[in-house]
């Protein structure tokens, strides 16, 4: 019996970029814009699917994906 196989590319994922818009130390309740950048999707911690968004103290996580389907 043969059992069909599909070997996929390797996924190699581009450098990426985080650009803060923004005071890197702030007062409480300040915002600040942190942009992703050279993906086709996003996913942040946020629930955000946007390449970017404003938040406030606290840390963040983001997975970016691009055309081919790596993250």
């Amino acid at each position: 019996n043969h059992i069909p196989l599909t070997v996929l590319p390797r996924c190699t994922l581009s450098t990426n970029t985080l650009v803060i818009d923004g005071p890197r130390q702030s007062c409480i309740d300040s915002k600040v814009t942190i942009t992703a950048i050279n993906g086709r999707t996003f996913e942040w911690s946020t629930g955000s699917n946007a390449s970017q968004v404003d938040v406030g103290a606290g840390t963040y996580r983001v997975t970016v994906t691009d055309e081919k389907g790596c993250s």
